[in-house]
């Protein structure tokens, strides 16, 4: 996965040899994939070496298809007889794959919710509750790191030094797949004191005027502290 500027573009390995390629790029080019969208996807892989050189002397073996105008959202997630799992109940930016992890993640506990809830041991209501609020927890942080990953604009200087600093430390690459593979939170590896060695190093080096970094620190602090607040005074909007 290679995200630089406002392009993100991603090749995973899947069954048979084949590879699935994403491409993430400015709304604006929306027309250019419409009218020609393996063209438009060629010209991005080649725009980025490592996938290049991935996919190189590949064959495309199907139509890319094209997604625009989706939404994401936490759903009221479970009732008298019923819960939603997967992208029935929540979906959220799908830069970092994760939509078919969490339908599995959240199919396993509610199997154990479910079954807990039927033996007698809990009222089946209060263990699908249970379940939902679980869900809620569970994918929240996730939530918010999909929208920063595939966010539209500049990628912010001191996230870049932040990631940098990891991509020295052999233990800490194996810690980033972990957040991917949910065995570690976002907030466990983009942490505070991080930012903050992140900012002073960026000081130091003046390659930016010092107010521009200090303004986009107090961005992302600021901005971690509402979500904060929101994952523990949700809102629920109106039906569309």
């Amino acid at each position: 996965m290679q995200r630089w500027d406002e392009e993100l573009i991603g090749a995973w390995p899947c069954d048979s040899g084949l590879y699935v390629v994403v491409s993430i790029a400015p709304v604006e080019r929306a027309d250019a994939f419409r009218a020609d969208p393996a063209g438009a996807l060629a010209a991005q892989v080649a725009a980025c070496p490592a996938i290049a050189a991935i996919v190189a002397g590949a064959p495309l073996v199907g139509r890319p298809v094209l997604a625009t105008k989706w939404t994401s959202y936490f759903r009221e997630s479970a009732g008298r007889g019923w819960a939603l799992v997967g992208d029935a109940g929540h979906f959220k930016d799908p830069s970092p794959g994760q939509g078919i992890t969490d339908a599995l993640r959240q199919a396993e506990r509610l199997a154990v919710d479910i079954a807990d809830g039927l033996s007698g041991t809990t009222a089946l209501d209060v263990a699908m509750r249970r379940w939902w609020r679980w869900r809620d927890r569970d994918a929240q942080e996730m939530a918010w790191f999909a929208g920063d990953l595939g966010e539209g604009g500049r990628v912010y200087p001191v996230l870049i030094e932040i990631l940098d600093g990891l991509a020295d430390d052999p233990a800490m690459v194996d810690r980033w797949f972990d957040v991917l593979n949910h065995r570690a939170r976002p907030s466990e590896i983009l942490t505070p004191p991080r930012l903050a060695a992140a900012t002073t190093r960026l000081l130091r080096r003046h390659d930016r005027p010092a107010s521009a970094v200090l303004a986009d620190t107090r961005t992302i602090v600021a901005r971690d502290l509402r979500r904060r607040w929101l994952n523990h005074r949700p809102r629920f909007g109106e039906p569309a």
